[in-house]
Formats: C-alpha cells, sequence, structure tokens
C-alpha cells in the first residue's frame, strides 16, 4: 500500500467533504493511460496520483448520500417504493429513460431487477441485486455487485424523508451520481404524492 497515495487521498477527501450533503466532489480524471496510474482532479486544482488497485479501493468506499421528503403517509411511501408495479411509473432519472420491468422478493436474501432502458432503444441494462436487511417501514438494505446502499424512511410531521446512502463507482463522476440518483428520488416523490390512493 502506497501510504503517501492513500494519506494524500484521505487528507483531499475531508478536505473537501460536503458538509451538507456528505458528499466529496472528487472525480477521476484519467483511467486508461499506460502507466496504470489513476489521477484524480479536484475542485480546488489539486492533483494527486495513485496506483490503480489503491485509487479503486478508496473510490469505491467512497458514500453518495441523497434524500427527499415526500409528503405523504409512510404505508403510502413504503408501498411505492416496493411495489414493481409502482416502481416501473417513477424508477427513470429522465424523461427518455423508462423501467420496462420490475421483480421485488422484498426479505434478507430475496433478490430485485429493474430493467432500465433508453426509450429510442439505444441502451440498456439490469439494476439488479439482493436485500440485505429489510425493516418495514423503516429501512432497506441491499448490495448490487461489489457495491452497497442503503434506503432509510424517516418519519416527520409533513411525511416521510426518504435518505439513501449508497458506495460511490468509478465510471462517472460523484456530481453525475449524485445528480442521476436524486432525479430517480425526486420522480418517485412526485409519483407518491400523485396517486390518488
Amino acid at each position: 500500500m502506497n501510504l503517501h497515495c492513500l494519506n494524500s487521498l484521505a487528507k483531499i477527501v475531508v478536505a473537501n467533504l460536503d458538509t451538507k450533503t456528505g458528499v466529496n466532489p472528487m472525480r477521476p480524471k484519467d483511467k486508461s493511460n499506460s502507466r496504470n496510474v489513476v489521477n484524480y482532479v479536484l475542485p480546488i486544482d489539486w492533483e494527486v496520483s495513485c496506483d490503480r488497485t489503491e485509487a479503486h479501493k478508496i473510490w469505491t468506499q467512497m458514500n453518495i448520500t441523497i434524500e427527499t421528503l415526500v409528503h405523504a403517509p409512510i404505508d403510502k411511501v413504503w408501498s411505492a417504493y416496493t411495489s414493481p408495479a409502482d416502481i416501473i411509473q417513477w424508477n427513470a432519472a429522465s424523461d427518455d429513460w423508462h423501467t420496462t420491468v420490475a421483480s421485488v422478493e422484498l426479505r434478507e436474501g430475496g433478490q430485485f431487477s429493474s430493467r432500465m432502458e433508453a426509450k429510442d432503444g439505444s441502451f440498456g441494462f439490469d439494476f439488479a441485486g439482493t436485500y440485505t436487511k429489510i425493516v418495514p417501514h423503516e429501512l432497506i438494505e441491499y448490495s448490487f455487485g461489489d457495491r452497497s446502499a442503503s434506503v432509510q424512511f424517516i418519519q416527520e410531521a409533513s411525511g416521510v424523508k426518504v435518505r439513501i446512502s449508497f458506495v460511490a463507482e468509478e465510471e462517472h463522476s460523484v456530481e453525475q451520481q449524485q445528480e442521476g440518483w436524486q432525479a430517480i428520488l425526486n420522480r418517485f416523490a412526485k409519483h407518491v404524492e400523485g396517486k390518488k390512493t
């Protein structure tokens, strides 16, 4: 382990942490150079180079947190988040994407899957994983690939705060990941609040 690399990145993460969102805006700049080195560039124009394996370990330990307040009862919020019929209606980051099919086996060890596709048919992928912890009306934890996420349902006077924390991936910047997941969560809130029953 290159301790200089690890210590440098750790200090940068702390120095640039967004105290409101808990998100660090650090992002990989170059993952394809021949020296097997990843250069990380930061908003304040600092750079640090690390061995690819070391950088991957640090990057994939970074959590991103998003949240929204849903003005609806907890029963309605929970049902819409865990029902395949509802998931198909809200699970997209933009209007040119949609979820064509979804399945949910809501129990610890149960599987879930959502087929997400561009409406023009140009691209699609399966978002799938395994539930690792379920506390009805309170918490969902799951793994997907080598990553994990948690969804908290926090009851407040004006509704339910839904807070999602997930392990970042390397292909997209932290900003892109945060914006994409937040857009889906916002669509979820809009869907729930617009339901008649």
